[in-house]
C-alpha cells in the first residue's frame, strides 16, 4: 500500500468491512451516523460520529469541507475537481 492509504475497519449494520482509505470518496454526517461513499458507487452506513471517522482515517488528504462533510482530496483530483470547484459548488449526492 502507498503511504497515502491504509485499511480502516468499519462496522456497518450487518457486517464488518475493511476499507482501503484510497477507496473513500467522501463521508457525510447524519446525526449519530455517517454515510461513507466509496468508489464503484458503494456506500456504507455506520453508527459513528463524523469526528470519530475523521480520527480513524487521520490522513492529510482528507479535509472537512463543512461540519458534516469529510472529503478525500485525492479522489476529487482523480475526478478533475479542484479547490476552485469546491469554492463555487456544493458537493452533495
Amino acid at each position: 500500500l502507498r503511504k497515502d492509504s491504509f485499511i480502516v475497519e468499519f462496522a456497518s449494520l450487518d457486517c464488518i468491512e475493511y476499507v482501503d482509505t484510497k477507496e473513500i470518496i467522501r463521508c457525510e454526517a447524519s446525526g449519530n451516523y455517517t454515510s461513507i461513499y466509496l468508489k464503484q458507487d458503494r456506500k456504507l452506513f455506520i453508527s459513528k460520529l463524523l469526528i470519530e471517522v475523521e480520527n480513524l482515517i487521520s490522513q492529510p488528504n482528507f479535509f472537512r469541507s463543512h461540519k458534516s462533510h469529510l472529503i478525500n482530496q485525492v479522489a476529487l483530483n482523480l475526478l478533475g475537481i479542484t479547490s476552485n470547484h469546491l469554492e463555487r459548488y456544493s458537493l452533495t449526492c
